[in-house]
């Protein structure tokens, strides 16, 4: 039987008995005839296209039944038109983003979706995937399988969460935990300089943002992206939502973290050790202070040996005529003055250097004073349910400074947002998206392309595999 929708014959010469049996005509069911786009016939004989797709089917009976009632057969134009809507909708059907479901999530994760947020990090997570590109089987397996190694099977969003302040202090600035050194700190990386910077820019978000630098990107990421003004307003919604039914749990992490920066400030008063460039040093006002009195009378001591020393020397060449011993004391009062001289240049870029910190301290007191400030008043808006007196407007909004930084690890949409800047951004070495590279199932090459290194590349692996399984990757 011919097809004269696929059929390259002229409908002129196709006959009715080669469309198949006329048993039982099709007509176009009554939602066909609210669609908007018509195309008319040769003899002003109206037929409706449905261009999303939905209707093909009742647009070819349309015209198969029109021709078997004995009307004048579909122009050209028709059939083109017909092909073109199967085309439309063919395309759509490949296209189509099929959500992961809890059921899958638990195949994955073990008890995923008995827990209180299940759906709403899923949802997220699909939204991200969605506008990512992330849309086939083997792409949202790696998606989940970074971000679920990154979050510890997506309940930590925000890095140090559940040790104490003085623990996270230690973390965060010395890369302390548990029995070895993960990092250096993260007081001088990524963008940071200072202790402030290694506390308020930590990992957050589903795929974790480190580093003031990277804060800094993805608010320009976020201030591009919401051009869109119908995704902006729909983005700022959600957050908003999550922020009055989230509440009394974002409240809690708040807390958490104000202490911690307040543990920073008795630390960086009194006295801390923190490792900088590999080294350790102890920062903070007290020592820094004692170090830098100790250095100015050291200074003092040597400034008056060499004073000591050069009016002996002056004396011996004010002689008209040195003896053995005489010349041989100016030889070594000479030499003496040369090492003092040495010692006291030392001591000098020392003391500068201490100077310099002390300053350093000093400016991470009152930018850690202002997280605190900035915090304690979101905090109050947050406990006070009155949300409307923050305005969040991310056409504007910069990461980089409170609350924000903290609402990136603290709002289900911000956390997933972060997972869509790294995989729309980041590159490989080798120029390959993070798409390309789940495509060929590559879990080494996307943990590189999004972390720099190979950390966790074995919990990656696990969680990639029970993707696979869970979404029917091969």
């Amino acid at each position: 039987m011919i097809n004269p929708l696929t059929s390259n014959i002229a409908p002129e010469n196709i006959s009715t008995s080669e469309l198949g049996s006329p048993a039982t005509p099709q007509t176009p069911t009554a939602s066909i005839e609210n669609k908007s786009e018509i195309i008319t016939r040769d003899n002003n004989d109206p037929i409706i296209s449905d261009r999303n797709g939905s209707d093909v089917a009742n647009f070819k009976a349309y015209l198969i039944a029109s021709m078997l009632e004995g009307k004048q057969k579909p122009s050209i134009k028709e059939l083109s038109a017909a092909q073109a809507t199967e085309k439309v909708s063919n395309n759509q059907a490949a296209n189509k983003y099929n959500p992961v479901t809890l059921k899958q999530m638990d195949i994955i994760i073990s008890g995923f979706s008995k827990r209180k947020d299940a759906q709403e990090v899923l949802d997220a997570l699909n939204a991200a995937m969605e506008r990512s590109g992330a849309n086939t089987p083997a792409r949202q397996a790696m998606v989940i399988a970074q971000t679920a190694e990154e979050t510890g099977s997506f309940t930590i969003t925000t890095e140090g969460g559940g040790k104490t302040a003085q623990a996270r202090f230690n973390y965060y600035l010395n890369g302390e935990s548990g029995k070895h050194v993960i990092h250096s700190g993260y007081g001088y990386r990524n963008g940071n300089n200072g202790v402030t910077d290694g506390i308020q820019f930590i990992g957050r978000g589903y795929t974790q943002l480190t580093g003031k630098s990277n804060y800094a990107n993805f608010s320009k990421w976020m201030q591009n992206k919401t051009k869109d003004t119908s995704l902006k307003s729909q983005l700022e919604g959600k957050i908003k939502t999550e922020l009055k039914e989230k509440a009394p749990e974002i409240s809690n992490k708040l807390d958490e973290q104000i202490e911690t920066y307040k543990q920073a400030i008795t630390n960086l008063q009194t006295g801390a050790m923190v490792k900088k460039n590999g080294r350790k040093e102890s920062l903070g006002i007290e020592p820094l202070e004692k170090r830098m009195k100790m250095n100015e009378e050291a200074i003092s001591t040597l400034e008056t040996r060499i004073k000591t020393d050069e009016t002996a020397m002056a004396e011996l060449k004010g002689k008209e005529k040195l003896s053995p011993l005489e010349v041989k004391k100016l030889q070594t009062l000479k030499g003496g003055v040369q090492k003092l001289e040495k010692q006291l240049t030392g001591l000098k870029g020392e003391h500068s250097k201490l100077n310099t910190q002390l300053k350093d301290v000093k400016t991470d007191l009152v930018k850690l004073q202002q997280n605190v400030n900035q915090l304690e008043n979101f905090k109050k808006t947050l406990d006070s349910k009155d949300l409307e007196k923050f305005n969040i407007d991310l056409s504007k909004a910069d990461f980089t400074q409170q609350p924000y930084s903290e609402l990136v690890g603290l709002s289900p949409t911000l956390s997933s947002l972060v997972t869509e800047f790294y995989w729309t951004t980041k590159t490989s070495t080798k120029g390959k998206t993070l798409n390309e590279l789940a495509d060929q199932q590559d879990v080494t090459g996307a943990t590189q392309t999004i972390n720099g290194g190979l950390i966790g590349i074995t919990g990656r692996k696990e969680f990639y595999e029970k993707a696979k399984t869970a979404l029917g990757v091969k």
